[in-house]
Order: structure tokens, then sequence, then C-alpha cells
């Protein structure tokens, strides 16, 4: 499926500066529609204050509120200008208190690029999960780095597969990417997720009938963990981009006890597509 409309939540702030630049250099790259987004519960000080101050301080939070909310909107409207994309963006701005209304939203795009989500107390009500917006929207989010300087769109991926249901969701979905990249390096860690590479129904066959030779990196040892394999392959091959499922188990158990999803998203230093 070609890539026609992308979503890009923004705040303004550096966690999202990097995505819209990169949402941006995608969009010309794919000549498509790129949707700005602020997505927002109550701001900090009305959280704060609200039970102890009266409607009329309240009214004047709020409003202060939209006028920051306002700078906002006028901030992506100059970044597409610059680009020389104004013609084909748009910008949208809802309350959503639990970031449920945005998952909804990001459901009909076809690609949702999206920075890290901040925990500063000014940021956190305008700063949704990446990994959240992937498995509540059914969609591909790519996360960027908050200090990610790429000046070019990645060139050269890393797929992490392991054969199962949600690796098999992030090469379906980033496969209209996957054709178009210089390089594509299959990572397997273990002996089980090397099994059906090659033959009748092989990843690498269903790749290569897409036009694409990927080379493959296999990794023995399991020590350190699924996502500590991924990252040190990153560096290992000079990798731009990782493609990886996300939460093959609950989120839960992946806050609880980590897991490579986790992992990944908290150390990567190249944008990230996850697919649930």
């Amino acid at each position: 499926m070609a890539i026609k409309t992308i979503l890009c939540p923004y705040s303004g702030e550096k966690n999202s500066a990097a995505a819209l630049r990169y949402a941006l250099k995608a969009a010309q790259h794919h000549d498509a529609w790129v949707t700005g987004v602020l997505a927002h519960g109550p701001g900090y000080v009305e959280r704060q204050f609200a039970p102890m101050v009266g409607e009329q301080i309240l009214g004047m939070i709020r409003e202060q509120s939209e006028s920051f909310y306002k700078d906002i909107a006028d901030r992506f409207a100059l970044e597409t200008k610059n680009a020389g994309w104004t013609e084909k963006s748009e910008f949208a701005e809802f309350e959503d208190q639990e970031h449920q209304a945005l998952s909804a939203f990001a459901r009909t795009f076809d690609l949702v690029v999206i920075g890290e989500h901040s925990t500063r107390s000014n940021e956190s009500h305008m700063s949704p999960h990446p990994d959240m917006l992937a498995l509540q929207s059914g969609r591909p989010v790519l996360m960027i780095p908050d200090h990610y300087e790429g000046k070019e769109l990645a060139s050269h991926v890393l797929v992490a597969w392991d054969g199962k249901r949600a690796a098999s969701r992030a090469v379906a979905e980033a496969m209209v990417m996957l054709e178009q990249k210089g390089k594509v390096t299959l990572l397997t860690v273990g002996d089980e997720a090397t099994k059906n590479l090659d033959g009748i129904g092989g990843i690498r066959t269903q790749l290569n009938r897409h036009g694409i030779d990927a080379d493959h990196l296999h990794h023995k040892k399991m020590s350190g963990g699924i996502g500590k394999h991924i990252l040190q392959a990153v560096d290992e091959v000079s990798a731009e981009l990782v493609v990886m499922g996300a939460y093959e188990h609950s989120k839960f158990s992946h806050e609880f006890f980590g897991g490579p999803t986790t992992y990944v998203m908290k150390n990567t230093k190249v944008p990230v597509l996850l697919v649930h």
C-alpha cells in the first residue's frame, strides 16, 4: 500500500520537532499529506489549581492554554511552509484525556510519525506514548528519538524477525518502505527464529519476491535480552531504521518485567517502526 497520509502528533517541543522534520521528508518522498495533531488533556496549571480556584480564574487559565495551543498550530504552519509543503499539510487540535481519541483518529492514516513520550509536567498532557498509540490504533507508528538529526530518510533498515504475529505484521506494514530502501538486514536471535527463512513460505523468499534482497544477521546467544541484541545489531551493521513488532505479550508485562519494545524505545538512537 502506498503511503499518502501521514499523521504527526506535534506539541512544538523538542520531542516532536524531530518527528515533524522526518514526517515532512517522508511526505516529500512519497508525495503524501502531513496532518499535524495536538491532542491534549488539561495543562499542568489547570490540573494543579482547578479544585482551588473559582470559575473566573479557571477561565483565564484556559484562555491562556488556548493561546498556547494556537501558537503551536502557528509553529506547525511555519515548519511546513519552510519545507515547501503547505499545500499538502493541515493541523487538528482537540481535547483528549487519555489519548483514546487520538488512537481512534490515527486509524485512518497510512503512517504515524511521532517523537518520544515526554514526562515533563508541562508537556506530558500533550505527549502520547508511541507504544500505546501503536497498540490502540492498529497503525504503524514510527518513533523518532528526541535528538535524531538524520539529514535524509533512512536507507538501511534492520528488521527484527522472530516469526511471530507482531513481526509478521510489522514486515507487511513496512513493505512499501522496505521496497524503496537501499539495504535491508534481517536479524534473528536464537535458533528457533532461523527456521523457515528460505524456501516456500520463508520470509526471505517473500522479501525477494518483492524485489528485496535481504542480508541475514544471526545472533546465537540470548544473553542480555532481545532488545539489547536489536540495538547491538543496529551498531554492528550501521542500520538507520529498525522495524519490529510491538508487545507480543501484554503491555503490562513489558512495563513490569521489561521487554524488547520497552528497551528499544528507551535506548534507541535511530527511528523505530512499531507495529502491534
